[in-house]
């Protein structure tokens, strides 16, 4: 990992730090590294390899946030995280107020299909 390699500075191990810094790794590589001053040469598309590794990246962004609802905290076993998510979250969106009072029984299915889509679908 790149963060690895920027040791002694100011990480905190966090999993989206490595995350942040693989990303915009990957972006240099999205650039066009021989700019045209005024030919008409076209414009080249990046690279298969570059856009499979953003496909990883994706992917493991994906299954790790689920992994980590299923291994971390227990309201994601007993359902019951999204009972108290529309008030907690930190940027709430206009809507949250009307999902925050919709019955429990949707709530936990809507945890059911969290799961399944960041676990399960790929």
């Amino acid at each position: 990992s790149i963060v690895t390699v920027a040791g002694g500075s100011s990480f905190y191990q966090y999993g989206w730090e490595s995350q942040l810094l693989e990303t915009g790794f990957l972006c240099i590589f999205l650039c066009d590294f021989f700019p045209r001053f005024g030919g008409n040469r076209p414009k080249s598309p990046p690279s298969p390899i570059v856009l499979w590794l953003f496909r990883w990246l994706c992917f493991r962004i994906s299954i790790g946030a689920g992994l980590i609802k299923i291994r971390g905290d227990s309201c994601w076993t007993d359902k019951t995280c999204l009972h108290y998510h529309f008030e907690t979250q930190p940027i709430p969106s206009p809507i949250s107020f009307l999902f925050h009072f919709l019955p429990r029984s949707i709530l936990s299915r809507a945890v059911d299909l969290d799961l399944f889509v960041q676990v399960y679908s790929r």
